[in-house]
């Protein structure tokens, strides 16, 4: 006789996970990148925007439940956070970047854990994110940003000239730069 390789109907294979995707934002002037932002965004539609220095943390205390955390270049994203996970494992590299990889946060404030699993997009949709409004047919497009005005000073300040940004954009992108802003 073979033996009974299906689980208990009352036993579960996974635990729901909630869906996140975010994306961190960092300083690069000097050699090292520093992130001073971390924007979530739920499948629910729920959106969330960390700043400051512990940004990465304030983040990984949201997270209320088992999470499945998707970003796209996870291999940057995750650098940001990996320090501050319990445990790591599930790790897969694909190449250069970083398919999957799996850890466990303690939030020592609240005294839970949560299990997450961190994905990266790009490594199963592997274009830039300003393509993906052609290649999905969505009406979308990845906001223009001049990443060289974000520097130490500006983020801690919190200011930028708007037309600082004009010598780092094209014409057009300038356009819609301005277009963009809410004023």
């Amino acid at each position: 006789r073979a033996p009974n390789i299906f689980l208990n109907k009352k036993e579960k294979i996974n635990e729901p996970y909630e869906v996140v995707y975010f994306d961190f934002e960092s300083v690069t002037d000097g050699d090292k990148h520093i992130p001073y932002m971390i924007c979530s965004e739920s499948r629910s539609g729920e959106k969330k925007f960390f700043i400051g220095k512990y940004c990465g943390l304030k983040f990984l205390k949201s997270l209320k439940k088992n999470t499945m955390a998707i970003a796209h270049n996870m291999v940057y994203d995750i650098q940001f956070l990996i320090g501050m996970l319990d445990s790591v494992q599930d790790y897969i590299p694909g190449g250069s970047r970083c398919k999957t990889i799996s850890g466990r946060f303690f939030n020592k404030d609240k005294g839970t854990s949560v299990k997450i699993c961190f994905k990266d997009s790009l490594s199963m949709i592997d274009t830039s994110l300003n393509k993906f409004g052609d290649m999905f047919n969505l009406k979308i497009k990845k906001e223009i940003m001049p990443y060289e005005l974000f520097t130490t000073e500006s983020v801690e300040t919190r200011k930028i000239k708007i037309t600082d940004a004009k010598p780092f954009l094209s014409e057009s992108d300038y356009e819609e730069f301005l277009n963009n802003i809410e004023v």
